[in-house]
């Protein structure tokens, strides 16, 4: 799986943290559809701040790929319930396109980023 943050390839994941895209300080739980594998050294530079919004769409594909590998390989969909709380049952979510994917991410993570935002949580800008 390939890094949202860096791009670089994730080999082990002894090496990744989960990543709250909306950091855990915001939204307040572990739901499969906020959490995205990353380096460590990016989870703690990134800290309580928010990505910028540039990275939904690579958000989108990656969430999107890794719950089809999870069901492709004997995943029990009940484990995806998670993602009912974006207003949508398990089957359709896997019965969605990379567009309508993405505006489901879209329409969640917009107004709550920008709530989150107003609630002066700061943009984290990557360091090259």
């Amino acid at each position: 799986m390939e890094s949202l943050y860096t791009g670089e390839i994730l080999h082990e994941m002894k090496d990744c943290d989960l990543d709250h895209f909306l950091p855990w300080s915001f939204v307040a739980h572990n739901q499969l559809w906020n959490l995205i594998p990353v380096e460590k050294n990016i989870n703690r530079s990134k800290n309580d701040r928010l990505p910028e919004l540039r990275l939904l769409p690579k958000m989108a594909v990656i969430q999107r790929q890794a719950i089809h590998t999870y069901v492709d390989f004997g995943g029990k969909v009940k484990e995806l319930e998670d993602f009912c709380d974006l207003g949508i049952d398990t089957q359709t979510l896997l019965s969605l396109n990379d567009q309508e994917f993405l505006n489901l991410y879209n329409n969640t993570f917009v107004p709550m980023r920008q709530i989150a935002v107003n609630m002066g949580f700061e943009t984290w800008h990557q360091k090259n």
